[in-house]
């Protein structure tokens, strides 16, 4: 069972109980079952309007990502060409140095 059907079957449990042990008082437990239904239906409601906007979101933050990434990985090959310079010209720096320190 999902987590909303587990809470709903212990509400049921909770308040048949309830209805059980006080019946006095089983026209305001279902006014409140009522109202508890309905504001459950408006946030159902709620969250289905805001759906196609979190899941725009979640695919626009993704596609950043994967263009992100894709220039980090461009960026490799030129990067690493610059270093290998770098490291050359400090291998030529030192081999230069090298006999001039003996």
């Amino acid at each position: 069972m999902g987590l909303f059907s587990d809470l709903k079957k212990k509400a049921s449990d909770a308040l048949n109980q309830a209805l059980a042990e006080h019946p006095e008082y089983k026209e305001r437990a279902v006014k409140a079952a009522g109202d508890l239904q309905a504001l459950g239906l408006k946030a159902a409601d709620e969250l289905s309007k805001k759906a196609p906007a979190v899941k725009e979101a979640l695919n626009a933050g993704t596609l950043k990502a994967v263009e992100l990434s894709q220039k980090a990985v461009d960026a490799l090959p030129p990067a690493i060409e610059s270093l290998k310079g770098t490291l050359a010209n400090v291998q030529a720096k030192v081999a230069k140095d090298s006999p001039e320190r003996k």
